[in-house]
C-alpha cells in the first residue's frame, strides 16, 4: 500500500445520526448522504434535536465523536485508506463509520469507544493526531 502520513483532527461538537424521508437544511447538519431515496443526516449536536427526532424516520440516540482526516489533495487519491483505518479499528473490535465526500474523510466513533480510538491513533506512526 503506498500512503504517506496524514493527520487527524478532532471535530469539537459531538454528532447523532438521523434517517430523514426528504433532505433538510440545518446549520448545525455536519453533513448528509442519499442513497435510493434515503437521507441520512449526521447532525451536530444541539438545541434542535428534539426536532430531527420528531421528523426521522429513524435515529441513533447514542453519541459520535467525529475525526476528521487530512489528506495531501481533496477526491478520490490514496489507494487503500479506509482499508488501512478500518483494519485499525477492526484490530480492537471497534465498530466505526466512514463518511467520504470528494473533500472530507470523517470517521465517526460512538462514544463508548472514544479512548480506545485516541489510544489507536496516538499510537500509529503515519498518523498525526491534533
Amino acid at each position: 500500500m503506498d500512503m504517506n502520513c496524514f493527520s487527524v483532527t478532532t471535530m469539537p461538537t459531538q454528532v447523532r445520526l438521523y434517517q430523514l424521508r426528504y433532505p433538510m437544511y440545518s446549520p448545525s447538519i455536519l453533513c448528509s448522504t442519499c442513497m435510493d431515496g434515503e437521507y441520512t443526516v449526521y447532525k451536530y449536536v444541539n438545541e434542535d434535536d428534539t426536532i430531527f427526532e420528531s421528523l426521522s424516520l429513524q435515529f441513533d440516540p447514542r453519541k459520535y465523536h467525529v475525526f476528521s482526516i487530512h489528506e495531501d489533495c481533496p477526491g478520490i487519491n490514496h489507494i487503500g485508506i479506509v482499508h488501512f483505518i478500518s483494519g485499525l479499528f477492526a484490530e480492537k473490535n471497534i465498530p466505526i463509520l466512514y463518511v467520504n465526500t470528494y473533500a472530507s474523510n470523517l470517521i465517526f466513533v460512538c462514544d463508548a469507544y472514544l479512548e480506545d480510538a485516541i489510544s489507536i491513533m496516538n499510537s500509529h506512526p503515519r498518523i498525526l493526531l491534533d
